[in-house]
């Protein structure tokens, strides 16, 4: 989650800051679907959708497995704002989607 979104993962229903947007892009859009929230055009609908989603938790559900106390592997963290995007967000981002996808 981020405090400023330029973005969003549309099949992903979360709102990504401009750094980790370079990191979506490159799982592919079979991964995820990456939309621009000012600059790109936008069906009511469909903004609304992931806007609500977003709202609503849908970051929570993607992190549930890999920062479960019971499952989490050995020395992983969510990525802070303040941590670089290469290795630790990028990391962070490749282990909640692209391994669980």
């Amino acid at each position: 989650t981020t405090p400023d979104p330029g973005w969003a993962s549309i099949n992903r229903g979360v709102l990504i800051c401009d750094e980790c947007c370079s990191v979506h892009r490159s799982l592919g859009r079979h991964i995820s679907i990456v939309k621009h929230l000012r600059h790109s055009p936008w069906p009511a609908t469909l903004l609304q959708m992931v806007h609500t989603l977003a709202s609503n938790g849908a970051n929570s559900i993607w992190e549930h497995s890999l920062l479960d106390p019971a499952q989490v592997q050995s020395g992983r963290r969510k990525a802070n704002p303040q941590d670089k995007v290469h290795p630790t967000k990028s990391e962070f981002i490749r282990a909640k989607y692209q391994m669980l996808a």
